[in-house]
């Protein structure tokens, strides 16, 4: 039917007659309609708890300034940032959705809420509305109340207690175990400054990112395309590299790194990046799948070769061909290599295209991500 049709195509279908506890729609659209109409606006009412999700594609939207908001990298970065980790944590009674967001399951429960009022900032032509339970879809908000001071404060504390908890966290995996790919997001995260551009690949990437943050704001953040699709990630840092001014940062899987690895050839006679850092977190195949269903321990028997992909490529040898400069480090040594190039970049002198190599393992991402969401809870 026509509700099939939309949902392979992620819009959603006709939405039911009322909210699963009773209470009637705000604003009700017809079977099919998947956008807001033109030049319309939402109340929001700040004063009850209200958080905003940011995602992907997501601008500064006026009168939510102040508003709690779990911010995915590439978002504008927040007054009063919440962790993905925080948010069960938090109990709000609205959300305001802006772009559109994909990396975290905690936000994907809590817009699926039934108890949580919705509204969705439509960005583009399909509102991202998950579930199809909006209460509202429109593409601005008229606010008239400040956030009550009470709601930020519950918000703050719960996002510093899920900062302080994954960095102890990673802090103490590093005394048994070897390194991962959120210790790599860590010290880009560190170590990058304001002014710098950073390409981030999909995948754990940006995820592990979104989980070490925030960012300085002043650090320009480009995705392709947020979780999904890691082709072509090089070549996006390169024309990066070109186009902006100032020192490029590219963080990537290896699976990303490889698929687009043809990218680093670029001819004699073309232009080539003056300032471009491209790190490698490596540990060799897809880690991603550790943390879905695919790697619960039930399927390992078969999980390497159909998930998992070793692939044992030379990271050294394939740059030695393309005559790119390889280095291999560790993540404090990531992060000591990038502040000290900051500091470089400030006396012009331009580095050229290099890859950063990290080593790390994906064997114990499960339990490690187990224990972050552990203890950010509190448990």
């Amino acid at each position: 039917g026509d509700d099939d049709e939309a949902g392979r195509h992620g819009k959603p279908g006709g939405f039911p007659a009322g909210r699963p506890d009773g209470r009637p729609w705000v604003q009700r659209a017809g079977a099919g309609v998947d956008s807001a109409p033109a030049d319309s606006a939402v109340a929001v009412d700040l004063t009850r708890p209200t958080l905003v999700v940011a995602g992907a594609g997501a601008g500064p939207v006026a009168g939510l300034v102040g508003v709690p908001t779990v911010a995915e990298p590439g978002a504008p970065v927040p007054l009063h940032p919440v962790h993905p980790l925080a948010v069960p944590a938090v109990r709000p009674e609205q959300v305001v959705v802006t772009g559109r967001p994909t990396l975290h399951r905690s936000v994907t429960r809590l817009l699926a809420d039934p108890g949580v009022d919705l509204v969705i900032l439509d960005a583009g032509p399909h509102a991202p509305n998950p579930t199809g339970s909006a209460a509202e879809l429109a593409d601005s908000v008229l606010t008239g109340w400040g956030v009550d001071t009470e709601w930020t404060d519950v918000t703050g504390r719960a996002d510093a207690r899920a900062r302080a908890a994954v960095d102890r966290v990673l802090d103490t995996h590093l005394e048994t175990a070897a390194p991962t790919g959120l210790h790599v997001a860590r010290a880009v995260a560190r170590g990058v400054r304001g002014g710098d551009h950073l390409v981030v690949g999909a995948s754990n990437a940006i995820r592990d990112l979104s989980l070490v943050g925030p960012l300085d704001p002043d650090v320009a953040v480009y995705a392709n395309r947020g979780a999904s699709g890691i082709d072509g990630t090089v070549s996006t840092a390169i024309g990066v590299a070109l186009a902006a001014p100032g020192r490029t940062i590219a963080l990537l899987g290896d699976l990303t790194f490889l698929h687009d690895v043809s990218g680093l050839l670029l001819g004699p006679v073309e232009k080539h990046p003056d300032d471009l850092t491209i790190v490698v977190a490596d540990d060799d195949g897809g880690g991603i799948f550790t943390l879905l269903e695919q790697g619960d321990p039930r399927l390992a028997t078969d999980f390497e070769r159909v998930f998992g992909t070793p692939h044992g490529a030379d990271l050294a040898a394939l740059c030695a061909g393309f005559g790119i400069p390889f280095v291999d480090t560790d993540p404090d040594g990531l992060e000591t290599l990038l502040s000290e190039a900051a500091v470089a970049h400030r006396d012009i002198v331009p580095a050229g295209t290099r890859v950063v190599r990290v080593a790390t393992d994906r064997s114990g991402l499960r339990d490690l991500h187990a224990a972050m969401r552990d203890e950010a809870a509190g448990e």
